[in-house]
């Protein structure tokens, strides 16, 4: 008996992804502005950080490098600039004597020593590109008239022509200058501090309290640092209330409760102060006592719940309690002298939330405290359970050597038999034997025998042994004199299905071979069958196939149906029996004629 299985095997690509890298390309031929943006090479650091515009200072490197990309003889130069903050040195461009090209232009100049000499168009060291920071320079002895107050930036740039000899950056290093208002009549009179006013800080919270504000903010770090900063609250009318710190968190104190208050917050470095932050309304008012503590809902008698807390561990003693219920319940929210409370008029399976707020004389007041709750009829608990239905599978079985009853049958109507088969009981062994593996008989025992009829796997093909004996002489009827006869049983069969409805029906088919005695051959039309149910189980529709008597055309070797199932009644385990029946031609050779009943599921 045989059943054919086929495994999909399924192959999986995977997508490698590819990240391309540019390779790093070096500085060759004319050189090329910094696009805006681009890190300077370095800082400067200028001594002393301040002064007006006659105090002398000097430029030392704030670290490495402080060479050029090349010397002279490349065409490389070195200067100084002052420009702007808003003036980006790295796409500045140059004169071809040095001189810096600013927006606005006014503003860009070149930097002088002492002796009014510009430091400009310098050739840096032989072979090591090596700039010398100026050891002294002096505001005074820069003739471009008075500098605007503002912001700048003030440095020193390695230049080179480009292919159009217009001198380029191409690298810089650099620090910002403040310059403030003149101190007196005439040209170049001012004042001057390394650095820059800080940024304006960020307000993230404004926390209200009894007559006080308190106000966190974070700020970038500036050049020079943060000596300070100062909150302003300014109310409807009347002056700012101010206070100062050197961090955040800053409360503003002395304030009026129930006012709104427009909260700003400035920083302060040596350079100056910063402009306000983006202004955040506060409104002071009276410090709440906190919260009642161990707040807890418990189930009581049905759609109730019982609410229970300890008092606040505040400056103050409650008069009461107020009971809130979301959604609402007839009569709340609730008032209460003390804990616990019972709220009542719950609906099973809903979700409430409780909130119990302490109340106080003026001018304390309560903070709520919150609990949820999931209201229930009576007392319950439950458990979701989940199991998995799995896929199942149809599964044929044999057993060598079991078989079932079978009914007493007669053979008139088959040619050459005029006696009647009586009914034959099943074996007493139920067990059987295991059937033996392999693409043809002899081979091991079926290892999942002990798990018939669910082995797992199933094992494909299957033989069992069928012998019908010795044929008898056919000597009445039509076909007397011309075959021998022959009669048996089918090891009995089991059909196992436990797959879902949608899976449909099935179907067991009986295919035979010739009959094969060396070089002697027989059709396997020769042998028939009456297919028997023996039993199914509850639910199960199980069909017997039409008997079919040896030498009808299209007999048994053309396939024909042992048994079957419907879809929507082919779950379950059905038991299939055969009586069997064969006819030898008397013209076949004497000896002992073997052939393949091989038995599919589908």
């Amino acid at each position: 008996m045989k059943l054919k299985l086929k495994r999909l095997t399924r192959a999986i690509a995977g997508v490698a992804a590819m990240a391309v890298i540019a390779p790093l390309v070096p500085l060759g031929g004319s050189a090329q502005a910094l696009p805006p943006g681009t890190p300077a090479a370095g800082g400067i650091n200028l001594t002393p950080s301040s002064g007006d515009s006659s105090t002398p200072f000097a430029i030392a490197f704030a670290a490495p490098p402080q060479n050029c990309p090349g010397d002279n003889t490349l065409g490389y130069t070195w200067g100084t600039f002052l420009t702007p903050l808003s003036n980006d040195p790295a796409p500045m461009t140059y004169t071809a004597s040095g001189s810096p090209i600013g927006v606005p232009a006014a503003s860009t100049v070149s930097l002088r020593n002492p002796a009014g000499t510009q430091i400009r168009g310098i050739a840096p060291g032989l072979g090591d590109g090596l700039v010398v920071a100026p050891a002294s320079l002096s505001f005074q002895s820069v003739a471009f008239g008075t500098l605007p107050a503002g912001a700048y930036n003030i440095g020193i740039a390695c230049v080179l022509p480009d292919g159009a000899a217009i001198p380029q950056t191409v690298r810089f290093w650099s620090t910002t200058l403040t310059i403030t208002a003149s101190v007196g009549a005439g040209p170049n009179n001012f004042t001057w501090s390394v650095g820059t006013v800080p940024a304006a800080p960020a307000i993230t919270t404004v926390t209200p309290g009894n007559a006080t504000l308190a106000v966190t903010f974070t700020h970038a770090a500036s050049t020079p640092p943060t000596t300070g900063y100062t909150v302003s609250a300014l109310p409807p009318s009347g002056p700012a209330v101010t206070a100062t710190g050197g961090a955040s968190p800053i409360t503003v104190s002395g304030l009026t409760n129930g006012t709104v208050y427009s909260v700003t917050v400035t920083a302060t470095n040596t350079v100056g102060t910063s402009a306000p932050s983006t202004a955040v309304a506060g409104t002071p008012s009276l410090a709440a006592q906190p919260p009642v503590t161990n707040l807890v809902a418990s189930p009581g008698a049905a759609g109730t719940a019982v609410l229970s807390w300890n008092a606040p561990a505040g400056s103050a003693t409650p008069t009461g309690y107020t009971v809130g219920v979301s959604p609402t319940v007839p009569g709340a929210p609730f008032t209460t002298s003390a804990s616990p409370f019972t709220v009542s008029g719950l609906a099973a399976g809903t979700t409430y939330t409780f909130t119990v707020t302490a109340t106080y004389a003026a001018p304390d007041t309560g903070t709520p405290a919150s609990v949820t709750f999931i209201a229930v009829g009576a007392q319950v608990i439950i458990q979701d359970i989940t199991a998995v239905r799995p896929a199942g599978a149809l599964i044929l079985t044999q057993r060598c050597g079991v078989y079932g009853a079978l009914n007493g049958v007669s053979l008139n109507g088959i040619p050459g038999f005029e006696a009647g088969f009586s009914a034959a009981l099943a074996s007493v062994d139920t067990v059987g034997t295991a059937p033996t593996t392999g693409a043809s008989p002899g081979g091991p025992a079926d290892p999942q025998f002990p798990n018939y009829p669910f082995p797992a796997p199933a094992s494909y093909p299957t033989h069992c042994n069928v012998d019908l004996g010795t044929g008898s002489f056919v000597t009445t009827g039509t076909l007397a004199g011309q075959y021998y006869a022959a009669n048996g049983r089918l090891n009995q069969v089991t059909v196992s299905d436990n797959r879902d409805a949608s899976f449909g029906g099935w179907t067991v088919n009986g295919t035979m071979s010739n009959f094969v005695n060396g070089s002697n051959t027989f059709s396997g039309d020769n042998l028939g069958w009456i297919p028997q149910v023996a039993s199914s189980t509850p639910g199960q529709t199980v069909t017997a196939g039409a008997g079919v008597n040896p030498l009808t055309a299209s007999g048994l070797a053309g396939g024909r149906t042992l048994a079957s199932a419907p879809a929507g009644a082919a779950t379950g385990i059905a038991k299939l029996d055969a009586r069997l029946l064969l006819l030898i031609p008397v013209s076949a050779a004497t000896g002992t004629y073997t052939g393949t009943l091989t038995l599919s599921a589908i």
